[in-house]
């Protein structure tokens, strides 16, 4: 290890200079791709200095944005596919707005959750090219953020995810929340990095521990279209309705239908084989 002699910019910043165009209606988003190997030279007496070589790449956003009622706890907004989520973000709680990025063309099902209220769902998003973002809800009339029911009564569901056989490594296992809207789509509600428990060596034992809090109010759906704003109708045939499901690489996804979670009373656990 060598000691490394860092120039005064490095406490009082460093100015990036680098010009970019922002087209009508785009968002860029700038990447700083830092050069190690050129950023460390050795002087003439043999110590080393940092000697930042950045590059300023700017990238055109492309995706979808809008606006959650900024008073909501927790919010959580992901684009779906399948009810496979392909980007998530969080809200901007000073002024409500999310921005779902890099999203590839095509269509998404946008699902925003927040602790103790209602799921709300808007099917069919398109994002038609790289660089359009398409927006769901705006911060202002006739487009209002989006607010979703209240839900005092949430479900807690655990169980215990167990391979077998154990695999040679720590293997990272997923459990979600599913909830399907007729015929079509199908969502993930809430998902969930199940981590392993370990023995007294502190080795993983193959059982993974989860625990989902699920809204059992009815969810709301509303179909993507112009112009705004969205109208999302509850749906309660759907409501207290899911499919946990369960996955590891290597290993064959399980799921399982409770057609009321309010009736479990007991932990829904899972075996994964290979």
């Amino acid at each position: 290890m060598e000691p490394l002699d860092t120039p005064s910019a490095i406490q009082s910043g460093i100015k990036l200079i680098h010009q970019f165009d922002v087209g009508s209606g785009q968002r860029v988003d700038l990447l700083l791709d830092f050069d190690a190997c050129k950023s460390i030279v050795q002087t003439g007496n043999g110590m080393y200095k940092l000697k930042p070589v950045i590059k300023v790449i700017p990238t055109v956003l492309n995706g979808i944005n809008g606006f959650v009622d900024k008073t909501l706890p927790n919010v959580l907004i992901s684009a779906q596919q399948g009810g496979t989520i392909i980007r998530e973000t969080v809200l901007n709680t000073q002024t409500g707005e999310f921005f779902l990025a890099h999203l590839a063309p095509g269509n998404y099902d946008v699902v925003i959750t927040a602790d103790n209220h209602a799921t709300a769902v808007i099917a069919g998003v398109p994002v038609p090219d790289l660089t359009s973002i398409t927006p769901v809800s705006t911060n202002s009339m006739p487009a209002p953020p989006i607010t979703l029911g209240q839900d005092p009564s949430p479900k807690t569901i655990s169980g215990t995810v167990t391979l077998s056989p154990l695999s040679a490594t720590d293997e990272t296992v997923f459990v979600a929340a599913k909830q399907t809207f007729g015929s079509s789509p199908t969502v993930t509600v809430k998902s969930q990095v199940a981590v392993s428990e370990v023995d007294s060596q502190n080795n993983p034992t193959g059982n993974y521990p989860y625990t989902l809090t699920l809204p059992i109010a009815a969810p709301s759906l509303g179909q993507y279209a112009t112009p705004l704003p969205i109208t999302l109708t509850p749906q309660s045939a759907v409501a207290k309705k899911y499919a946990i499901e369960t996955s590891a690489a290597g290993y064959q996804t399980k799921s399982l239908n409770i057609p009321d979670i309010t009736t479990v009373n007991t932990p829904q656990n899972f075996i994964l084989t290979p």
